[in-house]
C-alpha cells in the first residue's frame, strides 16, 4: 500500500488602502480593504519545491497584509516557508517562525523589507522544504 503525504494551504492576503491594515469600515460594519484567498495542497512530490503564485495590487494600496495557515506543524516534521516579491525585486521571507506579516513604505515585519506599495502582479512564494509521513 502506498502513502501519499499531503498539506493543504490557505493563505489570505488583505490589501488597505488606509495604511493602518485592517480597520473596520464603519459604513460596511467588517474590515476595509480587499482580501485575496488562496488555497491548494501539496504533496510528498512537492517536498523540496519553490511554488510561486501571482496576485494583483491595485494602486492606491497602502499596506499588504499576509496571513497562512497549514494542515500538519513543524513539530510533526512539515515545514512550510513563505515569501514574497513585488513587480520588480524580493521583498522578504519567513522560514518556519511566521504565519503572518505585513509590509508598508516605512514598517515591514522582521524579515520583510518595507518600501512603496507598488501596483502590478506580486507574487507569493512557497516553499515545502519537509513534509511529515504519512500527513
Amino acid at each position: 500500500m502506498t502513502r501519499t503525504a499531503a498539506v493543504c494551504v490557505a493563505g489570505l492576503i488583505f490589501l488597505s488602502a488606509s495604511g493602518a491594515g485592517r480597520q473596520k469600515d464603519p459604513a460596511l460594519g467588517r474590515q476595509s480593504g480587499s482580501e485575496i484567498v488562496l488555497k491548494g495542497t501539496l504533496r510528498r512530490a512537492d517536498r523540496g519545491t519553490y511554488m510561486l503564485r501571482d496576485f494583483t495590487v491595485p494602486p492606491g494600496v497602502k499596506r499588504i497584509d499576509v496571513s497562512f495557515t497549514y494542515t500538519g506543524t513543524r513539530a510533526e516534521g512539515t515545514e512550510l516557508e513563505i515569501g514574497i516579491f513585488d513587480p520588480e525585486k524580493f521583498r522578504g521571507t519567513s522560514r518556519f517562525s511566521k504565519n503572518a506579516f505585513f509590509i508598508t513604505a516605512h514598517r515591514a515585519t522582521p524579515s520583510y523589507f518595507p518600501g512603496p506599495i507598488v501596483p502590478g502582479t506580486w507574487k507569493i512564494l512557497l516553499a515545502l522544504p519537509s513534509i511529515r509521513d504519512g500527513a
